[in-house]
């Protein structure tokens, strides 16, 4: 994940490491555990794929399915910063 932030950014690993902080790279993690650097995108060509291919070998009564149910609770009523307060709240807390 972290050669991906890196990227993401437009910076060397070395970079990254000498500049960004922990609490920096904890929400970096929240978020990319909520939506990964071109998952989505690349879930919707490879399921567009599936589809294609069972589109030329099904009959004529068969419908199309959905391959992919990339988030089958959607969470559209919490805002992002909830969904972070909830991904943490399943770590083990720590005091400072």
């Amino acid at each position: 994940m972290f050669m991906r932030l890196a990227g993401h950014l437009g910076k060397t690993q070395a970079e990254l490491e000498a500049t960004l902080t922990r609490d920096d790279l904890l929400e970096w993690i929240a978020f990319f555990e909520l939506e990964p650097f071109g998952g989505k995108v690349a879930d919707q060509h490879f399921e567009t794929l599936c589809q294609l291919i069972f589109a030329a070998n099904r009959s004529k009564d068969q419908d199309i399915p959905v391959f992919f149910e990339r988030d089958p609770k959607p969470q559209a009523d919490l805002s992002l910063a909830d969904k972070i307060d909830d991904f943490f709240d399943g770590l083990p807390h720590t005091e400072e």
